[in-house]
Order: C-alpha cells, then sequence, then structure tokens
C-alpha cells in the first residue's frame, strides 16, 4: 500500500511540475509579445515625432 501512495505521490508531482512549467512559458510569453507591442508603439510614436518636427520645422 505505501509503494502505491509513493508511485501517486511521485506522479502527482510530476503532473505539478508540468504544470508549473506550462504556467511559466505562457507567462514569458506573454511578456514577450508585450514587450514587442510596445516597443512597435514606441517606434511608431518616434517616427510621428519626427515627422511632424519635418513639417513644422
Amino acid at each position: 500500500m505505501a509503494k502505491d501512495r509513493s508511485s501517486i505521490a511521485k506522479g502527482y508531482d510530476d503532473f505539478l511540475r508540468d504544470l508549473k512549467e506550462r504556467i511559466r512559458s505562457a507567462q514569458v510569453r506573454a511578456v514577450l509579445a508585450v514587450n514587442r507591442e510596445l516597443v512597435l508603439l514606441y517606434w511608431q510614436i518616434g517616427r510621428d515625432i519626427l515627422s511632424r518636427q519635418q513639417q513644422q520645422g
């Protein structure tokens, strides 16, 4: 009986470890996507400011 519990606990530990890794991976992908969008936004803002400065002197 103790052996059965040990194997169940090991399976549960592996399951939790996998879930945690999937969550971490999703969090990293989300952060990278947000950072990408912010960089694009700042690039566009800079381009718009430069264009406005060139038009209006």
